[in-house]
């Protein structure tokens, strides 16, 4: 078969999550026998190392626009295919070839994410508005639907109960971990921490991280707890940290031991990540 998949977020650094995941992706199923059509970014292409079963194709539309929703149906019909790919539900209406579509989360069905825009309230709402009707249409029309977890599935039944028997659960993988290094001093970190990684997206409820991590080290006896944020730093990071700055300490009864430390590390790379899991 000659598949195609819509990778215009591989090696884009932005994409963080989903961009991870297309880059597994890729790199297990050219282990395979099939022909391959990767649309990809001006990054992805650079990115992207040649390979005997892969045709790239530049794809320079941004994800959720206009543009991809005009432009990607041509340029998938050029390339006669005979299924796609998508890595997210940023489907093009009008999809010339069969596809299916990775569904990662219907996290924005159930959270207020005026706060995870810069939009107006207008302009947000219009956009929300198109994607719901979109993602229903994305849906519909899908030959399977990926999901990465039992949960995900449960709460797609509820909402679309017809697309139950056509929804797959395909749990994500990991790359090996690089061999653990003995001499790793975590950046000088001392004692014991809590380690979360990935955006600072309010739908990710950092803030009650934050607090529930302060209540915990002010019950303790003193104890070098510290709780270390690891990606990359962007608008969403830096008001939490502001935020974190005017909090007060938490009142009684939460009173006794010093609050434990926050460290905002920002990006690492991947075999720093890995100490950092490890430790």
């Amino acid at each position: 078969m000659r598949i195609g998949i819509d990778a215009r977020m591989y090696g884009i650094a932005q994409a963080r999550g989903i961009g991870r995941y297309v880059q597994e992706l890729i790199r297990q199923l050219l282990e395979l026998q099939g022909e391959f059509v990767l649309f990809l970014s001006a990054e992805g292409m650079k990115a992207m190392p040649d390979h005997p079963h892969v045709q790239k194709i530049l794809a320079p539309f941004r994800w959720y626009s206009v543009a991809e929703q005009l432009h990607m149906p041509r340029l998938i019909q050029k390339a006669r295919l005979d299924l796609m790919h998508f890595t997210h539900f940023n489907v093009p209406y009008f999809c010339p070839v069969p596809y299916v579509v990775t569904l990662h989360d219907l996290i924005l069905l159930r959270t207020n994410r005026q706060r995870a825009t810069t939009l107006g309230p207008l302009l947000y709402t219009l956009k929300y508005t198109a994607w719901k009707i979109l993602l229903r249409h994305t849906l519909k029309n899908a030959q399977r639907i990926i999901v990465p977890s039992q949960a995900v599935k449960d709460e797609l039944t509820v909402w679309m109960p017809k697309m139950t028997k056509k929804t797959s659960v395909i749990y994500e993988g990991a790359p090996e971990l690089t061999p653990p290094s003995p001499s790793y001093d975590k950046r000088g970190l001392r004692g014991s921490y809590i380690l979360y990684v990935g955006s600072a997206y309010p739908h990710k409820n950092l803030e009650r991280l934050v607090q529930a991590f302060e209540i915990l080290t002010t019950t303790l006896p003193p104890n070098p707890y510290t709780l270390i944020l690891v990606g990359k730093h962007d608008y969403f990071y830096e008001r939490l940290k502001r935020e974190l700055q005017n909090t007060p300490p938490p009142s009684p009864p939460y009173e006794g031991g010093d609050k434990g430390e926050v460290i905002f590390m920002g990006e690492v790379a991947d075999n720093e990540l890995t100490q950092l899991y490890r430790h």
